[in-house]
């Protein structure tokens, strides 16, 4: 079976679709059949992150709806990278509960043929109904916060959402200013570990190369001199069952 790793955060706005795009890439550098789907049916973002959102006809709604079949609508991405892209659809459709349920079945239906080595899900921000469906019971939930008290407290609650469904969690803590941490202007990181009370799978630094790349249509991943391009590495060789170290500030 494909493993499914499933990224989600308690509030919009953290880097979840950075993070999903990017881990993604990864992944398909260390020579895995990757599948990255956007499950946000209000505000799929996924296919832009990826510099692709004109290079499609089809998503997922469409197989849904029954105008196409589901390998017209994905796509391969990223060049040589077996690396591919179930998008989003365009609109959020009449039926979200119906198209969720599709969803749902379609991934199960995926990890169970094992055509792809990893599945990972760009979720919707937030906990409750219709977001905790993605947390499929054996999945590794990627919670993504950022150190401020409201992400932390958001994270909470993601993080016990997914616990509740038998999920593995973990924590990355994204756009890091160790500056601002050492003159107690930031939340410390052990802290925000102890307060989320899940395991670290990653620290990203604050980037400015970030921003550039999106605008650009380009990954961290694929953008020179990126501070946070090893971030991703090894958050990706971590959900490939590697251990490796955490990113150093200090």
């Amino acid at each position: 079976m494909s493993k499914l790793t499933v990224i989600a955060s308690g509030k919009g706005g953290v880097g979840k679709t950075t993070l999903a795009a990017n881990l993604s890439a990864c992944l398909a550098d260390r020579g895995r059949k990757v599948l990255a789907a956007d499950c946000d049916l209000c505000l799929k973002n996924l296919d832009i992150v990826f510099g692709v959102s004109n290079d499609h006809i089809w998503d997922v709604c469409d197989v849904f709806e029954g105008r196409c079949d589901l390998k017209d609508a994905i796509i391969q991405t990223g060049g040589d990278r077996q690396l591919f892209l179930l998008p989003g659809p365009l609109r959020s459709p009449a039926d979200r509960n119906g198209l969720t349920d599709f969803i749902l079945k379609t991934v199960k239906d995926l990890l169970e043929k094992g055509e792809y080595d990893h599945i990972v899900l760009d979720c919707p921000s937030g906990a409750g109904s219709g977001i905790d469906d993605y947390f499929i019971k054996g999945a590794h939930v990627i919670v993504v916060a950022t150190p401020d008290v409201t992400s932390i407290h958001d994270a909470q609650a993601a993080a016990a959402a997914a616990y509740a469904k038998g999920c593995d969690v973990s924590l990355v803590v994204n756009r890091i200013n160790a500056k601002m941490i050492e003159e107690k202007k930031a939340p410390d990181i052990d802290e925000m570990i102890d307060t989320v009370g899940i395991r670290l799978s990653g620290l990203i630094p604050e980037d400015p190369k970030a921003s550039e790349a999106l605008n650009a249509g380009r990954l961290i991943c694929d953008t020179k001199r990126a501070r946070s391009k090893k971030a991703y590495v090894n958050i990706a060789a971590r959900a490939d069952g590697e251990f490796t170290e955490l990113y150093r500030f200090w």
